[in-house]
């Protein structure tokens, strides 16, 4: 029997065919500029040499454009996680992106980055 790889068109070839960057570009894929082109369609946590691999953030090459997005937390969750911490039940995963997030968000709360300057002051009415 013949192998049915030969029916394939090229673009979904065997992964055992190594494609050349030109073909993963020509078909949709996307620059890399550390190595080899991402293929369409593929997602990765981007690495930051300082920072390593963001586990919190994921990259998606779609039609030649790459967009990464950062991992959104719903308050709801972050108001369990700080109840949690608070009671002491909480077990904190070091892949957890939520811990993290909600963190920054409760400290940037309590920071007061939030200025008046988005309510009206009296002598702004007038």
């Amino acid at each position: 029997m013949g192998s049915d790889t030969t029916r394939l068109p090229r673009d979904q070839a065997a992964p055992s065919t190594k494609r050349t960057a030109e073909e993963i570009l020509a078909s949709g894929g996307c620059k890399n500029p550390l190595g080899s082109p991402y293929e369409n369609g593929m997602e990765w946590h981007p690495r930051v040499h300082s920072h390593g691999e963001m586990k919190c953030v994921k990259c998606r090459c779609k039609n030649g454009e790459v967009r990464c997005d950062r991992k959104r937390c719903p308050r709801a969750l972050c108001n369990t996680i700080a109840h949690q911490m608070k009671r002491g039940e909480y077990v904190a995963d070091g892949d957890d992106c939520c811990t993290v997030q909600c963190r920054r968000a409760r400290r940037h709360h309590r920071n007061n980055h939030h200025s008046a300057r988005h309510s009206v002051t009296p002598r702004e009415l007038s």
